[in-house]
C-alpha cells in the first residue's frame, strides 16, 4: 500500500504535469540515461532479445554469455 501511495505523485508528474507543460518536456522526461559497466551489457542483451528474438536466443545458447 505504501508503494502505491509513493507511485501516485510520480505518475501525476510524469503524465499530468509534463503533458500540461508540453510534449517536448514529456519526451525529455522519458529519456533513458546512458549506462556504464555491467549495466551496459545487460542493456545490450535486452535490446538484442527485443530486436532479434529467438534467433538471438539460439545464438547465445551456442556461444554462451560474455560477462
Amino acid at each position: 500500500m505504501n508503494a502505491f501511495i509513493l507511485l501516485i505523485p510520480m505518475l501525476l508528474i510524469q503524465y499530468g504535469l509534463l503533458n500540461i507543460v508540453g510534449r517536448e518536456a514529456a519526451r525529455r522526461a522519458r529519456f533513458f540515461p546512458p549506462v556504464e559497466g555491467k549495466e551496459r551489457l545487460a542493456f545490450e542483451e535486452r535490446w538484442c532479445l527485443k530486436e532479434f528474438g529467438d534467433e538471438y536466443r539460439d545464438y547465445m545458447n551456442k556461444v554462451g554469455r560474455y560477462f
